[in-house]
């Protein structure tokens, strides 16, 4: 286990917590697509401050009738994808400026 926690960047114990909020097992993550998911949820958890990241997966998982993993991995490619329209936006926004002068 521990080997896996050091391939998902992490120490046991924030690894564990993820796992326990992705609803992901110590056996469930021998699956390569599993696991796959769970570094790619790890990588954008471990960009949100320690003291919201429950709070974060919480809001994404708690009380929704869903497979956790894949709901809360959709949401970390979604936020994913947000940041990243916002980086290109930010970008634009600085162009149009430097233009405008």
């Amino acid at each position: 286990m521990e080997d896996k926690f050091n391939d998902m960047g992490v120490d046991a114990f924030t690894g564990s917590e993820i796992m326990r909020m992705a609803g992901v097992s110590t056996s469930d993550i021998q699956s390569p697509p599993i696991f796959q998911k769970l570094i790619d949820i790890t990588s954008y958890i471990k960009t949100i401050p320690p003291e919201h990241r429950s709070f974060f997966m919480n809001k994404v998982t708690a009380g929704k009738n869903v497979d956790k993993l894949d709901h809360l991995w959709g949401y970390v490619e979604l936020n994913k994808r947000r940041d990243s329209k916002m980086k290109e936006l930010d970008s634009l926004k600085t162009e149009i400026g430097f233009y405008e002068r």
